[in-house]
């Protein structure tokens, strides 16, 4: 009889990673493509940060440019736009160092624009993390329907509260990523972004070192 060897749980637990606000500085390249490429009057990155709104999602009230005029300008930019967005820090260690512990770490990303506009969206958020990860990289999914991937061993990582709700009430685990226009508190003793992260799934599955 052969040998039974113990598995690992979290091998089988899943982590869904979002890009915008998350990994990818959207606002940035948002304000950056209104003021340089549209010539808008944009306050400047720290500005906008430091004022922001706790709980306000919308980037136009923020940068005073109609929500339908702000789409149009992103479509103008095509997948060159979504392709070229910064980065915040370290993605790709981010990531690398969620997959040390888990067994699949999945970006997760709500496709935006309309018509052709979410087309370039999509394909330019491959090329994003192709860039990055290198030609080969397929651990990503494009949805707007992030809710339908819950499960009790999945965890989602996003900036948006709504979608972290949907997900826990779909019957998975969210940690709300804290930016300033959401209410999540960062952990207080913590230095960094990731390492709140790495500290509340812990706090979902106890057990893991």
């Amino acid at each position: 009889m052969g040998m039974m060897q113990a598995t690992d749980p979290a091998r089988g637990r899943v982590i869904y990673l979002d890009m915008d606000g998350v990994v990818v500085d959207i606002v940035k390249g948002v304000a950056d493509w209104l003021r340089y490429y549209c010539n808008k009057d944009i306050p400047n990155y720290n500005q906008l940060i430091g004022r922001w709104p706790r709980g306000d999602y919308e980037m136009s009230e923020q940068f005073g440019v109609p929500e339908e005029e702000m789409w149009w300008q992103i479509e103008r930019g095509g997948v060159r736009f979504w392709r070229t967005l910064p980065c915040y820090d370290s993605p790709r260690q981010f990531y690398y160092n969620l997959k040390d512990t888990f067994a699949r770490v999945i970006f997760l990303s709500t496709p935006g624009g309309r018509g052709q506009g979410i087309a370039d969206c999509l394909a330019g958020k491959m090329l994003w993390l192709q860039d990055i990860f290198g030609l080969d990289f397929k651990e990503f999914i494009f949805t707007s329907h992030k809710e339908q991937l819950a499960r009790h061993d999945a965890v989602l990582i996003d900036d948006s509260a709504e979608n972290c709700k949907k997900f826990v009430d779909a019957g998975g685990h969210a940690i709300v990523y804290p930016r300033p226009w959401n209410n999540a508190e960062i952990v207080d003793g913590v230095s960094t972004l990731q390492q709140h992260v790495m500290l509340g799934l812990k706090t979902i599955w106890p057990q893991e070192k």
